[in-house]
């Protein structure tokens, strides 16, 4: 009985440290493969180029003056 738990730590074992080395070698594929050279290569592509701020709003209306109170009131007639 205890042979079985052997094998199976052993198997335990195995397996640990063939996943540990799969991420270290997917870590380093992706370090060396993620490299300064991708980086420059994108950066010679890309232009940059200046955007003009917009232009300012124009001066608002000023409503012209109001006519006194008295020229705008009806003009005084009899009643019929």
């Amino acid at each position: 009985m205890f042979e079985l738990y052997a094998d199976r730590r052993s198997d335990r074992l195995v397996s640990m440290a063939g996943v540990a080395a799969m991420h270290v070698a997917l870590g380093w594929l992706l370090i060396s493969g993620l490299g300064a050279d991708m980086v420059r290569g994108v950066s010679e592509s890309l232009q940059t180029f200046d955007v003009a701020p917009p232009p300012p709003p124009p001066p608002p209306i000023e409503p012209e003056e109001a006519a006194p109170a008295e020229e705008l009131a009806a003009p005084d007639e009899p009643a019929p």
